[in-house]
């Protein structure tokens, strides 16, 4: 492994299974070597024999902290950009997809989301 390598690497975590066992939202967090950061999106995966491979659920921001509403329709995440201390609480509806609603802004970053 050479150090230019690093810049390949991918890592996968916060993993959230859905309140019916069908899916799992999970972060990928990918180099970008050009602006010498990380970016992390939210992913999901299927679960079951017609799952389907993992695909982005979010944009290519900072997003991170997944959590499902108890009905599992919605999923809850944090965004922000990089650089920026402000922290957005989002929600986007996990079936039909489409703009993510703001629900809350936090100047300070947010470490946990219940």
């Amino acid at each position: 492994m050479a150090p230019q390598d690093i810049w390949r690497l991918r890592q996968a975590g916060e993993p959230q299974v859905s309140p019916t066992g069908s899916a799992i939202a999970f972060t990928v967090t990918d180099p970008d070597a050009e602006s010498n950061r990380y970016r992390r999106r939210i992913w999901l995966a299927c679960v079951g024999p017609d799952g389907g491979q993992p695909y982005p659920f979010t944009g290519q921001g900072s997003e991170h902290l997944p959590r499902w509403a108890p009905d599992g329709r919605r999923l809850a995440f944090v965004s922000s950009a990089p650089g920026d201390r402000r922290s957005e609480i989002c929600v986007l509806p996990v079936a039909a997809g489409g703009e993510r609603m703001v629900v809350c802004c936090w100047d300070g970053p947010v470490s946990d989301l219940a």
